[in-house]
């Protein structure tokens, strides 16, 4: 199933909360008006309805959200939790230059390769690598505090501020699985939320944390 980049999963979570849905034992494909669009795209109608069934019969008691970050949660137009970070004050500017180039290197070339998913995944392991290589040589402290400015420029989809609000009070857990700054992620998170902890009531977790030792709190 395929969607183009659109509000599409947001109308569709209001179509499965509408009264006509909740009122049918069984939903058919023609009762979401979004997956109808002509730019929607789906490979196994069956397997998509047997699912969306499946999330009205079980309720959100047994739903769980496991999502990406950057370009996922946020808009492809915007900073990334990498872009927050090098916007800090506090970052050299000789990081910020090694990190572009190491960025330009390494991202391009997924583009331009064709590479099997063993492939990509170490060389994403790389990248990564050499990014926290330079982070430790150049940075020796760094108050987190910057990054909370930072994280008001870092724009979200549609709909995914209220999506997140929504499973914090529903206590759905998320996990957020991203290759990301982990300490940028929850900056950003946290204003949608206003929780001081990186594991929240609604359980949502956030992974890849850097956990910068010489940082300043």
């Amino acid at each position: 199933m395929v969607f183009q980049r659109q509000k599409l999963v947001f109308k569709l979570k209001k179509f499965i909360d509408s009264e006509l849905i909740k009122s049918k034992m069984t939903v058919v494909l023609k009762d979401i008006l979004p997956l109808n669009q002509q730019n929607v795209f789906i490979s196994n109608e069956e397997q998509l309805l047997k699912k969306i069934n499946s999330m009205k019969s079980d309720t959100y008691a047994k739903l769980q959200i496991v999502t990406d970050f950057d370009h996922t949660l946020t808009r492809p137009d915007g900073l990334t939790s990498f872009d927050m970070f090098n916007k800090c004050p506090s970052v050299p500017v000789e990081y910020v230059q090694v990190n572009e180039k190491l960025k330009k290197e390494y991202g391009d070339a997924t583009k331009t390769v064709n590479m099997s998913d063993e492939e990509i995944t170490e060389h994403y392991s790389q990248w990564f690598r050499k990014v926290y290589d330079e982070l430790k040589a150049h940075i020796e402290k760094f108050p987190l505090s910057e990054l909370d400015e930072q994280a008001d420029k870092v724009k979200f989809r549609d709909g995914v501020e209220n999506l997140i609000k929504t499973c914090e009070e529903k206590e759905v857990p998320i996990l957020i699985f991203s290759a990301g700054m982990g300490e940028c992620v929850d900056a950003v998170i946290k204003k949608i939320i206003y929780s001081p902890s990186p594991i929240l009531k609604s359980s949502l977790t956030i992974v890849n944390w850097i956990v910068m030792a010489k940082c300043s709190v």
